[in-house]
């Protein structure tokens, strides 16, 4: 974490403070660390903005920590530091990502820490093993936690995370110390002895403007929920009807299954397939039953086989144009977006009359 160097200029600065926060902030867009630095040491008014990029994002690494005690874990120079943060760094940090946690105990530990940044508002969590963890160890970190509450969360981040089963991963999400988060997002998430062959990965959001109780909330009255599959298609099913974002990446799509009728209140939808096989056409064709949904993105795979084949690629572009045209004639419907593949939105000829589709780089369709 950059500590405050040892000069600032005091001397008046020329510029309106809304453009050096601007100019800062493309600084930070483009990963220019050394530049946000020297920004930092100009003046008072540049020092704020530059140390907000510089200091928002802690990383706490246990890697190569598998097979350690607790003890030489916790002496660690990076543990004692995330333990014992400056109070000005500390005060600016707004997301904490965790990586690589064996040890129950450390677990419990390092998120009983989290109230030291008081304007943290993003949690990541990567190559966590709770699957190794009785089930029981749940409800002692919620109780730790309830002794030691983290701020206000808002982003919940899981990669690469294994749980015993369904009950067990809706039982961490569901804790009340997650009832502020409202963005979850998902990547290699499984059960243990069931692997993720499917190759999902999710970001699903629930807009507070449009109501509805907390995601937390909601997976407290789902008592008695019964598996649905995968854990991102649990938390879908679990959450569905107060989903208003969803943004779904499907790798492999042979006995996958995704019921549009489960997230009736999306607004917005981001779907992206490695093909346009017949499942993806077919999904797409049950869209219309979303009737609040204002904008969707269909992301597909650049690289496809099919692309060097003239006559499988304007036979699927001709199935695609079939499937789109219902959800572009949806009254909702105020935006498409469809990925640059050659000839691809000179196929669409019925669906592209409404006016709504457009081509787009789908690698972030939206942010969140």
């Amino acid at each position: 974490m950059p500590q405050p160097t040892s000069f600032v200029s005091s001397m008046p600065d020329p510029f309106p403070q809304e453009l050096v926060d601007k100019i800062i902030d493309e600084v930070r867009h483009a990963h220019c660390e050394a530049t946000l630095q020297a920004c930092s040491s100009v003046c008072r008014s540049w020092r704020t903005r530059a140390m907000h990029h510089l200091v928002r994002c802690f990383l706490l690494d246990l890697s190569d920590t598998r097979h350690d005690t607790i003890k030489k874990i916790k002496a660690l120079p990076q543990f004692i530091k995330f333990k014992a943060p400056p109070t000005f760094p500390a005060s600016l940090v707004t997301r904490v990502c965790i990586s690589c946690i064996y040890k129950v105990k450390i677990v419990q530990e390092v998120m009983c820490y989290l109230h030291l940044y008081p304007n943290l508002r993003e949690l990541v969590l990567q190559r966590v093993p709770f699957s190794n963890f009785s089930r029981s160890k749940i409800k002692t970190l919620s109780k730790a936690l309830d002794r030691s509450p983290p701020p206000p969360l808002r982003r919940l981040e899981l990669y690469n995370i294994s749980f015993i089963d369904s009950e067990h991963f809706l039982s961490f999400i569901g804790m009340s110390h997650f009832s502020a988060v409202t963005v979850l997002k998902m990547d290699t998430i499984e059960y243990k002895g069931k692997s993720d062959w499917w190759d999902l990965s999710a970001s699903v959001k629930q807009d507070p403007q449009f109501g509805g109780p907390s995601f937390a909330t909601s997976l407290s009255l789902q008592e008695g929920y019964q598996n649905a599959g995968p854990p991102i298609i649990d938390i879908i099913g679990a959450l569905g009807k107060f989903i208003t974002e969803l943004k779904l990446i499907i790798g492999n799509d042979k006995g996958f299954d995704f019921d549009p009728n489960l997230c009736l209140s999306l607004r917005r939808l981001s779907l992206t397939f490695d093909r346009l096989s017949l499942f993806a056409l077919t999904l797409l064709g049950r869209l219309t039953v979303l009737k609040a949904l204002t904008h969707f993105s269909l992301g597909v795979n650049p690289f496809l086989f099919w692309l060097s084949n003239p006559g499988a690629r304007d036979k699927a572009f001709e199935g695609l144009d079939h499937a789109l045209t219902p959800v572009s004639q949806m009254p909702s419907i105020q935006e498409i977006m469809v990925p640059k593949l050659p000839g691809a939105f000179e196929s669409l000829i019925e669906s592209r009359k409404t006016g709504h589709l457009v081509e787009g780089d789908l690698d972030d369709p939206w942010a969140d």
